[in-house]
């Protein structure tokens, strides 16, 4: 494929004069605009900077209508009425239009691909690439539109004039969640190009013939695109198709797992190590550690975990856990949004929402101890919320990471879209709903090397057996067996009595197998140390927290203790729920919670549950958040799923 410098690209990143700034009469004028690939750049990462203003709704949406996010006292009347699900047509929160504004470039941008391919302007590998990332970026727009306003119009021309917007809005079908879900899936399916950009100049730069990636500001610009196989994967989950989904999760997590053994256990794998020698040391770990020898110490400890919302995107740890991260430079347009929410006024900001109570009980809880009964989650205080010094203000500290209070007048952060724990939660949902729930809440808190352990079970017969490779593997010592799903009788978790079922088996099977000495491999180039040696689990291994299995009585349903559910079906429902709690204290404010709890209301209400219906389970979380707080308007009421969504606007 032929690579181009993107130097002039880079430059004019946030202030593209084309088609993507225009009013809407004009928007096709500029066809012309449409001549070469370096256009189709430019209007694509023109899309890109309009998506980013949808960045603010997203996140109020998507968090103040959960149970993570409150008020404050300085909140303006639009987010009082976000917080209390108070309709009225002028909140711009509560609008369609920037969703829309969207939806509608990536159709200008589909259309003119297409035209563009006809004249040879792109080749079929460049057209492939650009045509499946902005379908991917409409798709998830579309989906994030549904889930907040339920039915909508399905729109996939450009809409050139005001005239036409009015006449597309009242012809175009509208369709729910379950009407949606299908076309969605079915774009998806059709892209002709499924992999991240690979020798685009949108993430490849090449100078004097020497490859880099391609940055923006020192950001590199290659976390700015939507991983479109994770959206399959999410869309598959959204519609109970949860074997799919799992093949697609588990792909994503399972990747590198055949490097060296040196670099086989770090990306998106959630990786610990439990120990540190040196305070602030944490290297390739997003973590909370017990310095070493002193685990036992409750003021030895050290947490690198919120490090990841401030980390360049270029360091090691970082490229092991984010996916899709947006970073807006302080001086460009659009605006980063998150200070003046968030903030503390003594700091700049406008302080109008934090975390909630029930945010900072989940963290605090008396009944879930660290591994040496320090009584606090590392991704509480000083991760997922600070306390101010200056007002006692508690605020939301995940979009704060680039902020320098002391330089209030720079205003730069993230947006935070996908990471690898959120993948790995959403491969539980996916195994528990498919029947495994005891693997899938160990896979969440103990992980893999701290659930299955880090050698091969006893016992194993390998006559007559190959490896992958075909190699005959020795007869007594099966520590020479890699196993990637190749030899199923002796891969866990069979051997462990969970399954015979082989499609399940390939699921289900990660290698945690560590094996220190190599010198007495017989087999040139074997990797004695599988990729998952490394993870024990978002919990236990990354928080060095203690398992727990239960939740409290007013969120359960006829059962509270994994232990005490008689059949299967209960535990899936139980499950199901602890993987949302633990989600809570994973994945704070990141734009995820409220999806994620429709998600599962929905599932309770179609498929069964334990006694609670799923808008009894979001109206329990809504009433933990209400505690302790005052809204002028009242408190928002979901226990009829008609009032999970918006009126359209």
């Amino acid at each position: 494929m032929k690579k181009y410098n993107v130097l002039f690209l880079i430059a004019g990143l946030f202030a593209l004069n084309s088609c993507v700034d225009a009013d809407i009469d004009d928007a096709l004028e500029y066809e012309d605009t449409y001549t070469n690939m370096e256009d189709a750049d430019k209007h694509i990462l023109g899309v890109y900077s309009k998506f980013m203003e949808l960045a603010e709704q997203m996140v109020v949406l998507n968090e103040l209508r959960a149970d993570l996010m409150t008020i404050t006292d300085n909140s303006n009347t639009y987010l009082q009425e976000v917080d209390a699900n108070v309709d009225n047509a002028d909140n711009p929160y509560l609008q369609p239009t920037k969703y829309y504004a969207v939806i509608n470039e990536c159709n200008d941008c589909l259309d003119n691909f297409d035209k563009m391919l006809v004249r040879h302007d792109l080749t079929e590998d460049e057209y492939a690439e650009r045509y499946s990332d902005i379908a991917a970026l409409r798709t998830y727009v579309y989906l994030q539109a549904a889930v907040q306003f339920g039915k909508i119009p399905y729109i996939t021309k450009p809409i050139v004039t005001v005239k036409d917007m009015n006449e597309a809005y009242a012809s175009a079908p509208r369709y729910g969640l379950d009407e949606l879900l299908p076309k969605l899936i079915a774009t998806m399916e059709s892209l002709p190009f499924m992999n991240p950009y690979e020798e685009s100049p949108l993430v490849i730069n090449t100078v004097s013939g020497s490859s880099s990636k391609t940055t923006v500001d020192g950001q590199l610009l290659y976390f700015y695109f939507i991983h479109k196989k994770l959206l399959l994967a999410d869309l598959y989950l959204w519609n109970n198709q949860y074997r799919e989904a799992a093949t697609l999760y588990k792909e994503f997590l399972d990747q590198d797992s055949k490097l060296a053994e040196t670099n086989n256990y770090l990306r998106y794998k959630c990786t610990s190590s439990g120990t540190i020698s040196t305070e602030g040391a944490y290297g390739n770990y997003y973590q909370a550690y017990f310095l070493r020898y002193n685990d036992a110490n409750v003021n030895a400890n050290f947490t690198s975990w919120p490090n990841m919302f401030s980390d360049l995107m270029s360091t090691k740890a970082a490229d092991a856990e984010w996916i899709w991260t947006i970073t807006f430079p302080s001086g460009d347009e659009p605006a980063y949004p998150f200070v003046d929410l968030f903030a503390s006024t003594s700091d700049g900001g406008s302080y109008q929402l934090r975390p909630s109570s029930a945010c900072i009980y989940n963290y605090n809880r008396s009944d879930l101890l660290r591994t040496n009964d320090a009584p606090y989650d590392p991704r509480g205080e000083g991760a997922t919320f600070n306390e101010n010094n200056a007002n006692s203000d508690t605020v939301c500290a995940k979009y704060l990471g680039l902020f320098d209070p002391s330089q209030s007048y720079v205003q730069e952060g993230r947006w935070w879209l996908y990471r690898s724990a959120m993948v790995l939660l959403r491969f539980a949902e996916c195994m528990n709903r498919l029947g495994y729930p005891e693997f899938a809440w160990n896979f969440v808190t103990k992980g893999i090397a701290g659930t299955y352990g880090t050698s091969y079970p006893s016992g194993i017969t390998l006559n007559g057996k190959t490896d992958e490779y075909g190699v005959l593997l020795p007869t007594s010592n099966p520590a020479y067996f890699r196993g990637q799903g190749q030899i199923l009788d002796v891969l866990y978790p069979i051997t462990m009595g969970i399954t015979d079922n082989e499609a399940d088996s390939a699921l289900l099977y990660f290698d945690s197998r560590f094996y220190s000495s190599a010198s007495s491999n017989p087999f040139d180039g074997y990797s004695v140390r599988g990729g998952w040696r490394e993870n024990r689990g978002l919990r236990v291994g990354r928080q060095c927290m203690s398992y727990y299995d239960n939740l409290d009585a007013d969120l359960a349903g006829r059962y509270a203790d994994l232990s005490d559910c008689p059949t299967k079906q209960d535990s899936i429902y139980l499950v199901e729920k602890l993987i949302m709690d633990e989600a809570s204290r994973e994945l704070a404010h990141e734009g995820n919670r409220f999806p994620d709890l429709i998600r599962a209301a929905r599932r309770m209400d179609a498929q069964g549950n334990d006694g609670m219906s799923g808008g009894a389970y979001l109206q329990a979380l809504i009433n933990r958040k209400n505690q302790g707080r005052n809204n002028v308007l009242g408190n928002a009421d979901y226990t009829s799923s008609d009032n999970w969504y918006l009126k359209w606007h």
